[in-house]
This record gives C-alpha cells, sequence and structure tokens, in this order.
C-alpha cells in the first residue's frame, strides 16, 4: 500500500486580507488556502499549523514508551489491557495511523 507522505513541517498560517494561508516549510509551498468568509478560528489554524511537529513527537514519544515498556515488562504480555504502558501505546500507534493513513488495528 503506497501512503503519501504528508507536507513536510514546519507549518505556518497567515492572513492576508480575505485568504488564510497555510504554508509548508522550505520549497513546499502552499498547503492550504481558506477563502470567502470561511475563516477558522485561531485556536483551530494554530492547531493544524502544528500538526506536521505533533505527529514527529507523537511517533518519537511511541518508540520510547515501546523501549521502556520492554525493558519493563515481559515482552508476552503486551496487549494487556491493565498495563498503561500497552494502552498508552495502543492510543499512540492508533492516532499515528490515522494520521498517516495506515489502516489503524483494532
Amino acid at each position: 500500500m503506497s501512503i503519501d507522505k504528508h507536507t513536510p513541517g514546519p507549518w505556518k498560517f497567515e492572513q492576508n486580507g480575505h485568504d488564510h494561508n497555510l504554508w509548508g516549510d522550505g520549497h513546499a509551498g502552499r498547503v492550504l488556502t481558506i477563502r470567502d468568509g470561511v475563516i477558522p478560528m485561531n485556536s483551530d489554524a494554530r492547531l493544524i499549523a502544528a500538526a506536521p511537529e505533533l505527529l514527529e513527537h507523537l511517533q518519537t514519544l511511541a518508540d520510547y514508551l515501546a523501549e521502556a515498556h520492554a525493558e519493563d515488562k515481559a515482552a508476552d504480555h503486551y496487549g494487556d489491557e491493565d498495563c498503561s504502558y500497552c494502552r498508552a501505546l495502543d492510543h499512540a500507534r492508533a492516532a499515528i495511523a490515522r494520521a498517516t493513513g495506515e489502516p489503524v488495528a483494532d
């Protein structure tokens, strides 16, 4: 399965008259333009602009959590609903999958 890559971050949000633009890093250019009076709330715009960085850091945290889990617990219990490592890792991996277009595990 081929997964499209998102525009590299960081992104920045700017208002120019009636246009609201979301710009990708470097040569990536404009990611999104919103016009005609459809104006996102500033809090939504900031969240959208932070998405690439949030994804990158969540991936790093998930890797760290998996490593810490392996050091702390027996590997044969993965998926134990009573294990806080397992629950947190499952949530992080599901969010990463949704953000990257990968299938979300049940």
